[in-house]
């Protein structure tokens, strides 16, 4: 059970902003004007696919600290285009990432329920993001969504440093606050990352499980957004 909360931190992407609908939008628009017609015989579905894989990899060997973040995105698409026997050179692979996030960040699908909890609790609380996402890029995505206004510190994995579930990061993003860690309740989907790690760090916890009604009995879950407010 959640108690004596200060000040709630949510994460963002998956949590709030729709990451999966907004990137498949996204990604579709950048193999549209960087693939479609200077490489006819890549199918979108291929292509798709491809970069999902690499991605997800590389993601991963960014959270273990194995790669760096300027790796993360210079490879996923440099590494998608080389499935495909295609080499281009690193301005043309920056100029595609580029493009990539400004248009992803172009995207205002938000999961179920944000803008109903998030006008809720910031009656009651302070709010704040913490997210492994780049901090440029999540600024222009709240403010596109329209939800920035609810929150008062936003804590990125390349600001701090860090990346959950390091420590770090949350000690950074406690110390962005006025309050202590056992004060302070973090919100996410992932439950190892954001949650447990969370919780190791000194914080709350709420796992928001929106893709099964899978309940972890010893983590606070919610199926649903709007279920917070039973809790809060």
């Amino acid at each position: 059970m959640v108690r004596n909360i200060d000040f709630i931190f949510f994460d963002l992407d998956h949590t709030l902003w729709d990451f999966e609908s907004n990137s498949k939008i996204a990604l579709k628009n950048t193999f549209d004007k960087f693939v479609q017609n200077r490489y006819p015989l890549i199918t979108y579905k291929n292509f798709e696919q491809t970069y999902e894989a690499i991605n997800l990899d590389l993601w991963d060997k960014y959270r273990k600290k194995l790669i760096t973040v300027e790796d993360l995105k210079m490879k996923r698409f440099k590494n998608t285009f080389e499935k495909f026997d295609v080499r281009l050179n690193d301005s043309a692979i920056e100029e595609i990432n580029e493009f990539y996030l400004f248009d992803l960040s172009e995207q205002t699908a938000l999961i179920e329920h944000t803008e109903y909890i998030l006008e809720k609790l910031s009656k009651k609380y302070e709010l704040g993001i913490l997210t492994n996402g780049f901090k440029e890029t999540q600024i222009r995505k709240m403010k596109n969504s329209g939800i920035d206004k609810y929150f008062s510190v936003l804590v990125s994995s390349d600001e701090a440093n860090a990346i959950k579930p390091d420590r770090k990061i949350f000690d950074y993003a406690v110390n962005e606050t006025k309050h202590k860690h056992e004060n302070i309740l973090y919100i996410g989907d992932d439950l190892e990352n954001d949650i447990i790690a969370g919780k190791k760090a000194g914080l709350q916890g709420i796992w928001l499980n929106i893709l099964s009604d899978e309940r972890h009995p010893e983590v606070e879950t919610v199926l649903s957004l709007k279920e917070l407010e039973t809790l809060l």
